[in-house]
């Protein structure tokens, strides 16, 4: 969450997560806080749309 905040505005981390992962940040509600991709290749397209 630190690494996260201390972004800021201007830039945005962005994760890669398995299944296992991403179930476990929807339980506790931090799926809808930081931007996660099912693979690398998705993280750094050029949209960055979230999956």
């Amino acid at each position: 969450m630190a690494v996260h905040h201390g972004c800021g505005a201007h830039s945005q981390l962005r994760r890669v997560v398995t299944d296992r992962i991403l179930r476990t940040l929807h339980r506790t509600g931090l799926a809808e806080v930081f931007a996660l991709y099912p693979t690398r290749a998705h993280a750094l397209s050029p949209d960055r749309t979230p999956g």
